[in-house]
């Protein structure tokens, strides 16, 4: 795993291991980071300090966890765990104590995201007939879907800092690509307009910017993009694949 410059200088490799690791996200306060490993062959996440140092393993049990995400506070991390068979949203204190399953569904879900004050979960889910956006109280009640308007799938919500928007990505126009909306489901907005894959959506601590993964150029890159569609600007280009960028806030 890497850290970088804004401008996709300077990368520093921070882990240097054999394991495979991904899904990083800096906390709130810029001191750590957790991520997704699997030196012991399943995924579980972890949390380090911003060097490297200090490696803790939060969820340290033998099923699959994945997809972890600060609350805005850094108390909480919500994460992906299939510990009752079915992959769940879950989430924990900062420290990996008071592990709970929210969601307790049959259906497969993925990639929760916390609203700026801490009170809601979005996340995905494929409760009908394809996969769609869900928005949950933080303690499992008040289920809502914002994006059931579209036949389409629709994965990856990234809730903006200033709670204004969720960026997420779609199928709805033939191939993955980046939109945004309110968090009430209106004011869809394709940010993406290239015939390639775009995934990962993560956000600037202002909410000027996302970051988003694709592969433009034959490998995966990672890309800068204002939330009105414009600016959209390849940060660093390498001959590896570069994946899962997140802001350090």
């Amino acid at each position: 795993m890497f850290t970088m410059e804004p401008d996709g200088s300077g990368a520093i490799n921070i882990t240097n291991n054999y394991a495979r690791d991904e899904e990083p996200e800096w906390s709130p306060n810029g001191t750590k980071l957790i991520f997704v490993s699997n030196p012991g062959g399943n995924r579980d996440v972890y949390v380090m300090n911003a060097d490297g140092t200090g490696l803790v393993n939060l969820t340290n049990n033998d099923s699959e966890d994945y997809n972890p995400h600060w609350s805005s506070d850094g108390t909480k991390i919500a994460f992906i765990s299939e510990r009752d068979f079915s992959p769940d949203v879950f989430t924990m204190n900062a420290d990996g104590s008071q592990q709970t399953n929210i969601t307790r569904s049959r259906a497969p879900e993925a990639s929760p995201t916390w609203s700026p004050d801490g009170s809601r979960i979005a996340f995905s889910s494929l409760r009908g007939a394809q996969k769609d956006i869900y928005i949950v109280n933080a303690d499992g009640s008040g289920l809502v879907n914002p994006t059931n308007a579209s036949s389409a799938d629709d994965i990856q919500p990234a809730w903006s800092p200033d709670g204004s928007k969720i960026a997420f990505v779609s199928f709805r126009d033939g191939n993955w690509e980046l939109y945004v909306m309110a968090p009430n489901g209106t004011g869809v907005l394709r940010l993406t307009q290239e015939k390639f894959d775009d995934f990962n959506p993560s956000w600037s601590p202002d909410s000027a910017f996302i970051l988003f993964d694709a592969t433009i150029t034959g490998t995966d890159q990672i890309y800068r993009i204002k939330p009105d569609g414009t600016g959209q600007t390849l940060l660093g280009p390498s001959e590896r694949d570069r994946q899962d960028a997140s802001w350090r806030k």
